[in-house]
């Protein structure tokens, strides 16, 4: 297992920061994608990690996405100054994001940009000429930039011919793809996706996580270090347990089905209990019972029989019964 070249965490904060830095060395920052933060807000991230902690940064909408994007709700720029935004326009609203974003890098110190376009940046010929046009012309700082396309229209080889004439990395969920081009690393973006209902809603299994480190051992003969970043919503155990098996070659124990609907409740309720306590005190909690299935504990308990229950032991049993009716 090697842990010095598979570097594991999660986009966005989970957790509170402090407590995160205990667990991991990197983060994927998403708050510099949705708005622009102050630069004494930068500063304060900084200062707040160790200095051996490691930032990404996901680069601000402004630059990628249409300011018809559902994300843009959570933007302070007002509306009727949106239009030169996005879809790497050629235009000094983008530019000047991009400088911006040049500047959040520097002071947090980060290595690696990544670019996430969504499926309405088509690969057009107006669409390529942007992208080649910005990446072009931008002053890099030494980062490495990374692009996520979204979309079919964004054949590999189309995203090879890109990455290799503009020095990009190809970011994806290993999942559905391995990049088509890399360099001195490689980037993961786990979103949840095998064989997840919906994208993001799904816990990864230990087999799951047993093929995602043979993908990433696959990928370290090709360049020296691969970044893992979980994007789920279970990420924070998600990247804990991977990390465990990395370090360790053994994982934490998982529970499912019954088991972890029982082991939430004993986390709210007391023994003994009745079906009433449970519903008030964890009712509403949400559990995975399997990979690609997360319920709320109201919707099985509500089909017990009201008595008292004794002991975990006793609850378990109905739990079962309700899980097949």
């Amino acid at each position: 297992m090697n842990r010095e070249t598979i570097i594991v965490g999660c986009c966005g904060f989970p957790t509170s920061m402090k407590k995160y830095a205990e667990l991991f060395n990197v983060v994927e920052l998403q708050s510099t994608f949705y708005d622009i933060p102050r630069r004494s807000t930068v500063e304060n991230w900084r200062e707040r990690v160790p200095s051996h902690f490691e930032f990404t940064v996901k680069a601000f909408q402004g630059i990628t996405h249409p300011p018809s994007s559902p994300t843009w709700r959570r933007c302070r720029i007002p509306v009727d100054q949106r239009a030169n935004y996005g879809m790497f326009k050629p235009t000094k609203e983008v530019m000047e994001a991009w400088n911006t974003m040049l500047e959040i890098c520097k002071i947090l110190k980060a290595k690696v940009c990544i670019f996430q376009t969504p499926a309405a940046f088509k690969a057009t010929n107006e669409n390529i000429k942007n992208l080649k046009t910005f990446f072009t012309e931008i002053d890099r700082g030494n980062l490495i930039l990374c692009w996520e396309p979204r979309g079919a229209s964004w054949t590999r080889d189309i995203v090879y011919d890109i990455c290799r004439e503009l020095s990009l990395l190809h970011v994806t969920d290993p999942f559905k793809e391995l990049p088509s081009y890399v360099s001195e690393i490689a980037y993961f973006r786990l979103h949840g996706c095998p064989p997840g209902k919906r994208m993001y809603v799904y816990k990864y299994s230990d087999d799951d996580l047993k093929t995602l480190y043979e993908k990433c051992e696959h990928m370290t003969e090709r360049v020296n270090k691969v970044y893992v970043m979980f994007n789920n919503i279970n990420m924070l155990e998600d990247a804990i347990r991977f990390s465990k098996y990395i370090s360790e070659g053994e994982f934490m124990k998982v529970l499912w089905g019954a088991e972890a609907i029982i082991e939430a409740i004993k986390r709210r309720v007391d023994f003994p209990t009745r079906k009433s306590d449970i519903l008030e005190k964890a009712g509403r909690m949400k559990i995975f019972i399997k990979p690609d299935t997360r319920i709320q504990v109201a919707s099985v308990v509500s089909k017990i029989e009201d008595k008292l229950y004794e002991s975990p032991e006793d609850l378990k049993a109905e739990i079962e019964k309700a899980l097949t009716i």
